[in-house]
């Protein structure tokens, strides 16, 4: 085993994997559709582990229809990202991944961070 272990962020999109993410994991993700409807669970579960929230990495997902060729020029985290961020941050979240599928997803996601 690796000295010190790599870090586990539990991708938990129910109630019951936020729940196991809170006793076992070293952070949660979920999707933009549930993570606030879960976080308390999260945070729940963390509490009565005996864990701490400061000690973990809670992680916001943003995929869209990822099946579709769809741009995501129009997605906020591209109009306004700083505003975006904010608002997620505010919800609970230390981080975000945004789903690009393709190179012009990447120029624009580029653009919006030089925007920051």
């Amino acid at each position: 085993m690796p000295i010190p272990p790599p870090p586990i962020v539990v991708g938990g999109e129910t109630a019951a994997g936020a729940r196991l993410a809170g006793r076992i994991g070293d952070g949660w993700s979920a999707f933009d559709d549930n993570f606030e409807a879960h976080l308390p669970v999260y945070l729940e579960s963390l509490a009565a582990s005996g864990r701490r929230r400061e000690d973990q990495r809670v992680i916001v997902g943003f995929q869209g229809d990822w099946l579709s060729d769809e741009s995501i020029a129009d997605s906020p985290w591209v109009t306004a990202p700083t505003e975006t961020w904010e608002r997620w941050r505010a919800a609970g979240a230390d981080g975000a991944i945004v789903l690009a599928r393709t190179t012009a997803d990447v120029d624009a996601l580029v653009e919006a961070a030089e925007r920051w």
